[in-house]
C-alpha cells in the first residue's frame, strides 16, 4: 500500500499481518521483520527520533490531533479549548511533582 507516494506497507508472514512501513523499493528481510514485530520485548534506546507513548496518553491527545488543533497561545476561538487543556495538563504535572503550575 503506498502512503503519500513515498512508502509502501510490506506484509510478511513473520509480522502477524501488521505490516511495516519502509521507503519505497526496500524489501525487508524476514529476519528484520521478525525483529521489528517482536520489538515490544526489547529496550529501545534510540529515543532522539521517536519514542513510544502510553495508550492513555494517545487517548488524551486524540481530540487535539483531529478536532481541537488550534494554537493554545493564540487569541482566536480555535485556541481556547487547547489552552484550557494545556493549562489543565500543566496543573496535573505540577501536582504530580509537588510544584506550582
Amino acid at each position: 500500500m503506498k502512503v503519500g507516494g513515498i512508502a509502501e506497507r510490506h506484509r510478511g508472514g513473520q509480522q502477524g499481518g501488521q505490516g511495516v512501513l519502509a521507503p519505497r523499493g526496500i524489501q525487508l528481510r524476514a529476519t528484520m521483520a521478525k525483529e521489528v514485530a517482536s520489538s515490544r520485548r526489547c529496550i529501545y534506546l534510540d529515543n532522539n527520533g521517536t519514542s513510544p507513548i502510553y495508550r492513555e496518553v494517545a487517548e488524551e491527545m486524540q481530540p487535539f490531533l483531529f478536532d481541537h488543533f488550534g494554537n493554545p497561545s493564540s487569541s482566536h476561538a480555535y485556541g481556547r479549548v487547547p489552552k484550557q487543556a494545556l493549562d489543565l495538563a500543566r496543573e496535573r504535572v505540577a501536582n504530580l511533582l509537588g510544584a506550582k503550575a
